[in-house]
């Protein structure tokens, strides 16, 4: 084969590698590829790299020497201008894809100087191991990617900063580690057994980085287990505090409906004879009985009444303006699960409005076409959003931010949404609910 047709495939195993690495970015940062314009940005950003690292080659650069590390800049500034999201999770996506090609072209490097003993045969442009190696870096980096996006996946493993960044250091080193031992593979006159060493280092430098992620998924797991139990052990809670309200307040009405007849018959007899200053010590006492347990809705759900009776009665009680509507009928949704997200809404609502001058809850609660959408409103003294439009916290406990956990959670099951938002300078919780 001549020299000018084996870099002629070389370029086309190029433009297919470009495509790899291009579909490899736009699935780590989760760019749906249904519109025809973000199929048009696919193909742009894969075009990039293609010419870039045609170029590159031509001038003297590949992927093996320090040139490489233009690459993953490459890659970042792509996702910046093309893709969405943070800032952290391009550049993680931007080393992961470079040290997915560098672990490759080492596994394929080590093995042909392994089976042609010559550690330049891979290398070189005008022999067909070349190209042998190059087609099979592709289909390897096919399948490393792969793992990579089902390691790596947001939906898989959800990391704090800290740890991104331990990541982030830690491909950073590997890039540097793997482009350090090729150089010198390539560019020294080595021993037999020198080479071999390079060689096992370069191997056991994919080996730790395997275990070391194999080892973060098996501690992401943990954590998220305990975060589970944490909010089993909520869900629990707030099921037997409910549950003992819902029967102390409806032991509570039958025994005032008991009395009614007995209050009505006393008040008659009372009036009847004239003893009017009795009569009005009685009303007045039996209206502060009455008084301590206020119904301010009564569905056909006994969890829903107990819960917001109870809640929006003691807010009541402290000061804050109540308007509440709802619908009667609750049907499909868990008594457990209304309890936990009804809970833990009002419970953060009455937090923030207690602190405020004017303080104001509104509750809405509607059914339609099989759906339930809770709408919760308050006054709030100061935004609980930062500068990126996310919830934070000012509680000092050392499980804070569970209940916004638990509402997500529980909107999730039911194939619903849940969404925070300021409106009108009232803090919004918004949640629906579809029927199970």
């Amino acid at each position: 084969m001549t020299e000018t047709l084996l870099n002629t495939i070389e370029i086309i195993i190029t433009v297919i590698q470009s495509l790899i690495i291009g579909k490899f970015l736009v699935d780590f940062n989760e760019f749906s590829l249904k519109t025809r314009k973000n199929k048009i940005c696919f193909l742009s950003i894969s075009a990039v790299i293609s010419i870039t690292v045609i170029l590159l080659n031509f001038i003297g650069g590949n992927f093996e020497g320090w040139i490489g590390l233009l690459y993953p800049c490459l890659y970042l500034a792509l996702s910046l201008i093309f893709f969405e999201g943070n800032f952290r999770r391009k550049l993680i996506g931007s080393l992961a894809a470079i040290t997915g090609i560098m672990a490759v072209n080492t596994i394929v490097f080590v093995l042909f100087s392994t089976i042609t003993g010559d550690p330049n045969m891979a290398f070189s442009s005008d022999n067909i191991y070349r190209i042998i190696a190059l087609v099979t870096t592709q289909v390897i980096l096919v399948f490393i990617y792969q793992i990579i996006i089902k390691l790596i996946s947001r939906h898989t493993i959800k990391l704090s900063v800290y740890e991104w960044l331990l990541i982030s250091i830690n491909l950073i080193f590997t890039l540097a580690m793997f482009i350090s031992l090729i150089l010198i593979k390539t560019s020294e006159k080595l021993t037999d057994f020198s080479n071999y060493i390079i060689s096992g280092l370069l191997l056991g430098l994919i080996l730790i980085n395997c275990i070391t992620f194999y080892m973060l998924l098996k501690l992401n797991k943990a954590k998220e287990l305990l975060n589970e139990n944490i909010l089993l052990k909520q869900q629990s809670d707030f099921q037997k505090n409910y549950a003992d309200n819902i029967k102390q307040q409806y032991d509570e009405i039958c025994r005032l409906k008991h009395d009614i007849k007995h209050s009505y018959t006393l008040i008659t007899t009372l009036n009847s004879e004239g003893k009017y200053e009795e009569l009005s010590k009685y009303l007045r006492e039996y209206n502060t009985e009455i008084d301590s347990f206020e119904v301010l809705i009564d569905t056909d759900n006994e969890y829903v009444n107990a819960i917001i009776n109870t809640k929006l009665g003691k807010a009541k009680r402290r000061g804050i303006n109540i308007l509440c509507a709802t619908t009667n009928s609750f049907t499909g949704i868990s008594g457990v699960d209304l309890c936990s997200l009804l809970g833990n809404i009002l419970d953060n609502a009455i937090e923030a409005a207690e602190k405020c001058t004017e303080p104001i809850i509104e509750v809405s609660i509607f059914s339609d076409g099989g759906k339930i959408s809770i709408t919760v409103k308050n006054t709030i003294n100061s935004s609980p959003f930062d500068t990126a439009g996310r919830l934070i916290t000012n509680k000092k406990e050392k499980h804070h931010g569970y209940g916004v956990k638990t509402i997500k959670r529980i909107a999730k099951e039911y194939n619903g949404k849940s969404e925070f938002y300021m409106e009108d300078a009232l803090f919004c919780c918004y949640v629906v609910l579809k029927n199970k």
